[in-house]
């Protein structure tokens, strides 16, 4: 899901982090797994000092190898197991108390089922899917719906401020160099305004400077967020065309 990742390779520690390099604002997630709800439900409801265990053997293990504002990205800490009790939740507020960290339940069941859902129809990108690590309970398949809604309108509304973008500088172009049959595009001003749709979409292009050159970077795994609002760009670009035409042919008419 276009995570980053590091195993842990020892007896003790964290199991694996997921790293959100490519949000806006960078997180990591420490991630712990059991293989029975039965031992989950004795550490965390009858020994609640395993929430200790949990900070010393995963989270400070963790930071010690983070260095500068590295340390300020490890926000997360999920637990994965097949079940959870209810009961659990209430450790979830003594943790962050202790740690920092904000701490969530991830059943198994839920975990395959945002996977499935993710190949179903992958819309997510790391900004748009950490509303999901932020839940401080056990996370429900209810939660794996939602984080996929909200991508939709996030979805939606870059889309609408691109194509915004789009109607607001052919409206400057159509008052300087247009005429009865076409529009004339400078192609440095072409240039422009490509780089301005760009920069409105931080969530889904990562810039990068080699010497004096500028580049961008697209992540592959973002193609069908791409087909979406790219198909809703070039209908923008369409309407933009019709306009002009239907009112010259009415003027004729």
């Amino acid at each position: 899901m276009d995570f980053d990742t590091i195993r842990q390779r020892s007896a003790h520690g964290w199991d694996i982090i997921l790293i959100a390099g490519r949000a806006i604002h960078p997180y990591f997630i420490v991630v712990e797994c059991k293989t029975a709800a039965e031992g989950t439900y004795n550490y965390l409801v009858k020994k609640q000092d395993y929430l200790y265990t949990l900070k010393n053997y995963c989270l400070d293990l963790f930071k010690d190898k983070l260095i500068g504002t590295y340390k300020g990205y490890a926000k997360y800490m999920l637990l994965v197991a097949p079940d959870f009790p209810g009961e659990t939740e209430g450790c979830c507020r003594r943790f962050k108390d202790i740690t920092g960290f904000q701490l969530s339940f991830l059943p198994v069941p839920v975990l395959l089922k945002l996977v499935n859902r993710y190949r179903e129809t992958p819309i997510l990108n790391h900004d748009w899917i950490e509303p999901f690590f932020q839940k401080e309970r056990v996370i429900s398949e209810k939660d794996v719906e939602e984080i996929f809604e909200h991508a939709e309108r996030e979805i939606d509304l870059l889309s609408e401020r691109l194509c915004t973008k789009l109607r607001e500088r052919f409206k400057q172009f159509s008052q300087i160099s247009g005429d009865a049959a076409f529009i004339k595009l400078d192609m440095n001003v072409v240039s422009s305004v490509l780089e301005e749709i760009i920069s409105e979409m931080p969530e889904l292009v990562i810039p990068e400077r080699k010497g004096i050159v500028d580049y961008i970077n697209i992540e592959h795994d973002y193609y069908e967020i791409w087909e979406r609002i790219l198909k809703k760009l070039g209908k923008e670009f369409v309407n933009i065309l019709k306009r002009p035409h239907f009112l010259r042919l009415k003027i004729l008419n």
